[in-house]
C-alpha cells in the first residue's frame, strides 16, 4: 500500500471517530450538533473539530454538575420544610381543657387532651385540690423569667375556687415551666388554658 493511501485511510478513520464522538454526546444531551465532514478534511480540520467537541463535552459536564448541585440543594430544602412541618405538628396542644375531679394531665404530652387520665398518672392533678410540682399563683400572665423567679411555691393548692381567673406556674416532669390559667373551677371540674413557657 502506498504512503498516500495509508495517509488517506488514517484521515478517514480519524474523521469517522470524530463523528461518532459527536453523535454520542448529542444523543446524551441533545445540545451538540454532529459536524458534517465534507470533501477531504485536513488533519488540522479534524483536530479543530475534536478540540471543539472536547470543549463542548467539558461545558456540558460543568452544567450537569451545577444542575446536580441545585437538585441536591432543593432536596435539602424540601427535607428541611418537612422537618419543620413535623415539628410544628408536634407543638403543644392549644385551647382550653376541662378536667374532672380525680383527673391528671401530662404537661409534657403532645396529645390534644394533654394525656388526661384517671389513673393518677401525670404532673398536674385535680383530686379535690390541685396537685403539682412547684405551684405558684399569680394574678398576671407569667413569663418564663417570672416563674423562674418565684420563691414561694407549694405542691398543692386546696382552695381551688380562689384560682379562678388566676395563673399558676407549674414545673412539669421534664422540668418545663408551664403557665396554667384557670378559667373555671368547681368541686366537680376545672377548666384550664395551658401554655408552655419558652425562653
Amino acid at each position: 500500500m502506498s504512503s498516500d493511501s495509508s495517509t488517506s485511510l488514517r484521515v478517514a478513520w480519524i474523521g469517522a471517530g470524530a463523528v461518532v464522538l459527536a453523535a454520542v454526546i448529542g444523543l446524551f444531551t441533545g445540545t451538540v450538533e454532529v459536524p458534517v465532514l465534507s470533501g477531504s478534511p485536513t488533519s488540522s480540520d479534524l483536530q479543530t473539530q475534536v478540540a471543539d467537541l472536547t470543549a463542548a463535552k467539558s461545558t456540558l459536564e460543568a452544567e450537569n454538575k451545577a444542575l446536580r448541585e441545585q437538585i441536591n440543594e432543593l432536596a435539602a430544602q424540601q427535607a428541611g420544610s418537612e422537618t419543620s412541618a413535623e415539628t410544628d405538628s408536634a407543638a403543644a396542644p392549644a385551647g382550653e381543657i376541662t378536667i374532672n375531679n380525680y383527673t391528671c394531665i401530662d404537661l409534657d404530652s403532645e396529645e390534644t387532651n394533654w394525656g388526661a387520665n384517671e389513673d393518677g398518672d401525670g404532673d398536674l392533678c385535680y383530686a379535690d385540690y390541685l396537685q403539682g410540682d412547684r405551684l405558684s399563683v399569680l394574678d398576671d400572665a407569667p413569663t418564663l423569667d417570672t416563674c423562674e423567679a418565684q420563691t414561694q411555691f407549694s405542691d398543692s393548692i386546696h382552695e381551688v375556687e380562689k384560682l379562678l381567673r388566676r395563673y399558676v406556674c407549674v414545673t412539669s416532669d421534664a422540668d418545663r415551666l408551664v403557665s396554667v390559667y384557670v378559667t373555671d373551677a368547681s368541686p366537680e371540674a376545672m377548666s384550664l388554658e395551658i401554655t408552655r413557657l419558652e425562653s
